[in-house]
């Protein structure tokens, strides 16, 4: 669907790099790790055990998968089992980047304050293109059943549900990330 051929990109040089936590999914373990992550001017996100590591254990074209990138609350649109977090974690905090539209392998990061998340997005959003609106086309949102208030106060309706998450939002990532990148638009 969408293709970089690094023969049309200039030299890569390291545009950011820190210490994130990964979420490890495998037959032996499901759970978060600290990782040292490198994010090269050719959009490419690569992942370490540690920052003195020579080999990534993992890695991600980002320009290849900008629809399929959630953050904050749009994890919830991920059609996958979400991690388990520390309780004291904010789900605000979680970027996860899908695969492919299915959602079939999704790569899940935590970054450990506002400012660390922000800076990565701006950071990211350097190293890929901006989309034609006409491209991707926005899907309708489903509010799922959990996300349905049930006490005394009456229910919000679908678009208030979905304003409040649009304003949470909001308050971390400026328009653009969602407008001019397309984060998000396909689940």
């Amino acid at each position: 669907m969408f293709t970089v051929n690094a023969t049309d990109l200039p030299n890569r040089y390291l545009k950011f790099d820190g210490m994130v936590q990964y979420y490890k999914n495998g037959w032996f373990s499901n759970k978060w790790t600290p990782v040292y992550v490198k994010l090269w001017s050719d959009s490419t996100m690569e992942w370490f055990t540690s920052k003195g590591s020579s080999s990534p254990t993992g890695s991600v074209i980002l320009a290849t998968v900008i629809p399929y990138i959630c953050l904050g609350s749009q994890v919830r649109k991920i059609p996958q089992k979400k991690p388990r977090m520390d309780v004291t974690w904010n789900r605000d905090l979680l970027m996860a980047i899908a695969m492919d539209n299915k959602a079939s392998t999704v790569q899940w990061f935590y970054f450990e304050t506002v400012a660390n998340i922000q800076h990565w997005v701006t950071q990211i959003t350097q190293t890929l293109p901006r989309i034609n609106d006409s491209v991707y086309q926005p899907h309708t949102t489903t509010v799922l059943q959990q996300d349905i208030h049930h006490s005394s106060v009456p229910p919000m309706s679908a678009e208030n549900v979905l304003d409040k998450r649009q304003k949470a939002l909001d308050e971390l990532f400026d328009d653009s990330i969602f407008n001019d990148f397309g984060f998000g638009r396909t689940f």
